[in-house]
């Protein structure tokens, strides 16, 4: 698949990036956000060698009986997400653009992975298209230089997405990230942690 991204996850692991205690505050709060959206199923693209997995499992998050697909066109990085142990979890190793599984998710995770306005867009268009049409949420993880025109991205988040709801969860303690999450629908009884 990725050479470029093979090379890269040959060298890492889940437990050596949750080493570094402001990485490992950011991925914690992702996975709040998932506990916020109760018995929900997950797609994370471009899952990379497994941390939100990882986490969600020291956390005991249920997986029984959801779904939780990991995609990432590295190979390595799958065979990592794979050997965290986690018998319900379904992987595809892809490029998310030839995304295979046609199912539809309640939660769309995009961590890491996107630099350019172009690229949110066409990328959140491919979210788009998995999460269930009644309702859903897409959580985004920018660089924070990027932050400020994905905050002014609303018209074009509602003419993809339908988003009713823009959060941005930006905190010194995430260092150079901020966490976006988009909301189809507004859904009772969902607590937002901040």
């Amino acid at each position: 698949m990725n050479k470029m991204w093979n090379k890269i996850n040959e060298t890492i692991d889940a437990d050596i990036i949750l080493n570094d205690r402001t990485l490992k505050i950011l991925y914690e709060k992702i996975c709040d956000l998932i506990f916020a959206f109760r018995h929900q199923s997950v797609l994370d693209l471009g899952s990379g060698v497994g941390i939100i997995p990882k986490l969600l499992k020291k956390r005991n998050y249920n997986f029984h009986n959801r779904k939780f697909l990991c995609v990432d066109s590295s190979d390595i990085a799958i065979k990592k997400i794979r050997n965290i142990g986690i018998r319900n979890i379904t992987t595809e190793c892809t490029d998310i653009k030839s995304l295979i599984s046609k199912d539809l998710y309640d939660i769309v995770l995009l961590v890491n992975m996107l630099d350019e306005k172009n690229e949110i867009l066409s990328t959140l268009k491919i979210a788009s298209e998995r999460l269930y049409k009644d309702h859903g949420v897409v959580i985004i993880v920018v660089k924070n230089r990027i932050k400020n025109i994905v905050s002014n991205m609303t018209d074009e988040f509602n003419n993809i997405l339908d988003a009713i709801e823009l959060r941005v969860y930006s905190k010194t303690n995430y260092y150079l990230w901020s966490i976006i999450v988009l909301m189809r629908k507004k859904k009772k009884n969902i607590r937002i942690i901040k």
